[in-house]
């Protein structure tokens, strides 16, 4: 932490004594037809307005997450349309449209964070939410593959978060509510001649999600429980997370240094007996880029990317008292450049290049002593990527855009190694080859209208390694209608996913023993339909409204529902202001959803469900918010305000039979200072 803390102080002073100022547009005034006319990046590497942009793509500005009064990136991407969380204590699983599993880009200023699945590795998606919205000037969420762009991270498409936006001043926060929840949150703007510095820094905490487990366990498990363990969840799911975040400009140069840190408690396999498992995951991060342009037609980007994620869990705390000596240690380091140019041909072509180069590190330690009796030690040699990625636009006349690209991914040979105390072993993995195509057609119906048709495919490799393992593929084919005119937004798509080779996991503890089962032949398709409306009333009065109908089918066992896919989701926000007040409703409605099936066991010839179907919910959230001109706010926040109870299917490591808790109502109070 010293460590890391010295760099950015370093860093900070180097490109403050150099830096030099930039602007960006103001998104607080944009009206709806001029939001769709913003020019944002992430999407293509390239500017493009939203409404030309070849994907599925949503733009959450500064101004409505302080009228929603969003405590969370999670609770910010809880209400994206076609987007539903399932926590499983130790990770915030993000569903997209009927399928959970795949991954997200997640990136911070354009810059992909560590990749998420690493040979060998616990996958844990939490870290990379651990950002504080106080300092979220704008999310761009694209939905869709984007695996010609970003790679093997973009799975279901890419979430871009911007932090270093300079038209957004310095503040200075402390919030607190109940459920020991308290926060507090700073942030430094400067800006000079030859650039800029952005600072964010970040505290939170809370006693998590908690719950007595005789609501959620059948009566068997329950009475079978060891006297000494703990009946409840109670305090044993805190949350203590820490995040730094410094952004800098200087001339042609860029740099963002991020340092992300989460302890907390997670549940895994049986109730804990004192304090809970305890873990800690730290994310590092620094990168340096150079952008310039040649001429009136080239211009191109150098980028090179560190991070470093660990995950250490000191002490597990199940199966039996005083599980002492028990502990797992893991870390991947990864190595990246990015290099890529675009040529514009003439006023109607243009092209894109790009070379991506990584290289990941990785080794995972597990001890679990008797009874558990588990001690294992992976390793991986460099996991080496090298990728060649191209895209062409074209537009022959006024009303059509034409888009084509494609993605070489290629992964060299490598090696895992194992100990486990008695053998030890190495698994080879062959290189391979794979080619990622990507396709559009924009129609511009007229000034106002937009049809596009959409078409991408995406890999990812398996959350866990094994000799014949092949990467999951999907394939997604859309058609999205969008209508924009003066204070109406209309986004409506038809949509079609097909996933390939998905692996499934199942973790039990059987005879003492845990034991593991892997699959990686599962078939998905995933049929859907999104609609969503926004409209603006006046400059004081806007509300959004959206609804999903999605089906999915598990090609290999067509008489099953696949577990956690939900059919129905819908989203509804409104804000009103007056004076000096915003007063904003929100609304999550998640259908109901069943746990997967165990694909490793039988019971006389039938296949069972790790758990029971869980009940569709609505999340119903209050927020009102008071600015003075001075620049000092205060805000209240109300979380689930009917106290509805919220069910998360049983996953592999939280198996209750009636599902994991949901937040119980709570409430956050909030007072800043902008300057």
């Amino acid at each position: 932490m010293k460590h890391s803390f010295g760099i950015l102080v370093a860093s900070l002073g180097f490109v403050a004594s150099q830096a030099s100022a930039s602007e960006e547009d103001d998104l607080f005034s944009l009206s709806l037809e001029q939001l769709m006319q913003l020019k944002i990046y992430s999407a293509s590497k390239s500017y493009q307005a939203v409404e030309d942009i070849p994907a599925s793509v949503v733009i959450i500005n500064r101004k409505q997450i302080e009228q929603m009064g969003y405590t969370t990136l999670d609770e910010i991407l809880q209400h994206v349309p076609g987007f539903y969380l399932i926590d499983n204590y130790e990770n915030q699983l993000v569903g997209v449209r009927g399928s959970i599993g795949g991954n997200l880009a997640y990136l911070v200023n354009g810059i992909l964070r560590h990749p998420t699945n690493v040979p060998t590795q616990t996958s844990v998606d939490r870290g990379r939410m651990n950002i504080p919205v106080e300092s979220i000037d704008r999310i761009e969420i694209v939905r869709g593959s984007q695996a010609v762009t970003y790679g093997n991270s973009a799975f279901y498409g890419s979430i871009n978060i911007i932090t270093n936006n300079t038209d957004n001043t310095s503040q200075v926060s402390i919030s607190a509510g109940d459920n020991q929840q308290g926060r507090l949150f700073a942030r430094a703007t400067q800006v000079y001649d030859r650039g800029s510095v952005v600072v964010n820094a970040g505290y939170w905490q809370s006693d998590g999600i908690g719950g007595d487990l005789v609501d959620t366990m059948d009566e068997e498990s329950f009475a079978a429980l060891h006297p000494a363990m703990r009946t409840s969840l109670d305090g044993l799911l805190s949350h203590e997370n820490y995040n730094l975040d410094l952004s800098g400009k200087l001339d042609n140069f860029y740099s963002n240094i991020l340092y992300s840190q989460m302890n907390y408690g997670f549940y895994v396999f049986t109730p804990s007996y004192d304090e809970g498992n305890l873990l800690r995951l730290k994310d590092r991060l620094f990168a340096l880029g150079y952008e310039d342009e040649v001429g009136e037609q080239w211009s191109y980007t150098l980028e090179y990317i560190y991070s470093h994620q660990s995950y250490d869990v000191d002490q597990f705390d199940f199966a039996v008292p005083d599980f002492s000596g028990a502990g797992q240690s893991q870390y991947s380091k990864r190595q990246a450049i990015d290099a890529y140019g675009k040529y514009q041909l003439n006023k109607s072509a243009s092209l894109l290049l790009g070379l991506w180069y990584q290289t990941v590190k990785s080794k995972n330690d597990v001890s679990l002593p008797v009874p558990v009796s588990v001690f294992r030690s992976d390793s991986t040699d460099d996991f080496i990527y090298k990728d060649i990625y191209s895209k062409f636009d074209y537009s022959p006349n006024q009303t059509l855009d034409l888009s084509l690209g494609v993605r070489y991914h290629h992964v060299d040979d490598y090696t895992s190694h194992l100990d486990d105390g008695t053998t030890k072993s190495s698994i080879s993995s062959e290189s391979s080859d794979v080619f990622l195509p990507q396709a559009s057609a924009v129609y511009h119906l007229n000034a106002r209208d937009r049809l596009k048709l959409l078409y991408g495919k995406a890999n990812q490799t398996p959350r866990i390694s094994s000799s014949n393992q092949k990467d999951e593929v999907i394939e997604n084919l859309e058609i999205q209608y969008l209508f924009f005119h003066n204070n109406i937004l209309v986004n409506s798509s038809l949509f079609l996913n097909k996933i390939e080779n998905l692996q499934r996991v199942t973790q039990t503890i059987k005879n003492g023993q845990v034991v593991k089962t892997y699959d990686n032949s599962g078939k998905l398709e995933v049929y859907g339909l999104e609609f969503s409306l926004r409209q603006e009333i006046s400059e004081r009065f806007y509300y959004n409204l959206s609804a999903s109908y999605q089906s999915s089918k598990d090609v290999n066992n067509p008489s099953l529902d696949p577990g956690y896919s939900p059919r129905f989701l819908a989203k509804a926000d409104a804000s009103y202001s007056i004076a000096n007040y915003t007063f904003s409703i929100l609304m999550d409605y998640v259908g109901s959803m069943s746990a997967d099936w165990q694909f490793s066991d039988t019971v006389l010839g039938e296949t069972y469900r790790i758990g029971n179907d869980v009940d569709a919910y609505t999340n119903l959230g209050f927020n009102v918010r008071y600015d003075m001109e001075n620049g000092i706010y205060a805000s209240c926040k109300f979380s689930n305000l009917l106290n509805e109870d919220i069910r998360y299917p049983a996953t592999e490591l939280v198996d209750f039979e009636g599902g994991g808790f949901g937040h119980e109502r709570h409430f956050l109070m909030s007072l800043g200072y902008k300057f």
